[in-house]
């Protein structure tokens, strides 16, 4: 195992990460409505710091799911990043992860 293994395994673990995975489904469910009430993500806010940070960000409805997409560039790129947020699929993304879809468009030339 690798330093680096060792140090983020024992962050998880005093973290006590994993110990949300120990729960019953009601409690993990409940957790779940708690986390999916908090508004996080704020469109004309973020279109206001996309435009501030020179790219463009489109929010559209595909098979009636919202999808947010972060481009450089107003055309299209010739390749496109899928990120899937953390969270079991059951809590909304966090305000890490529309940081970090832009730190991916931004690194890789991609759409995210």
């Amino acid at each position: 195992m690798s330093l680096t293994y060792k140090i983020a395994s024992t962050i998880v673990r005093l973290i006590g990460v994993k110990k949300m995975f120990l729960k019953n489904k009601e409690e993990i469910l409940e957790y779940a409505k708690g986390e999916n009430a908090k508004i996080v993500f704020d469109l004309e806010k973020a279109k206001k710091r996309a435009t501030r940070k020179n790219y463009y960000l489109y929010d559209r409805d595909v098979m009636g799911y919202r999808l947010i997409s972060y481009q450089k560039n107003q055309i299209p790129s010739e390749g496109a990043v899928l990120y899937l947020f953390g969270g079991g699929m059951i809590t909304q993304p966090d305000k890490l992860d529309f940081a970090l879809s832009e730190r991916i468009m931004q690194q890789t030339g991609k759409d995210v």
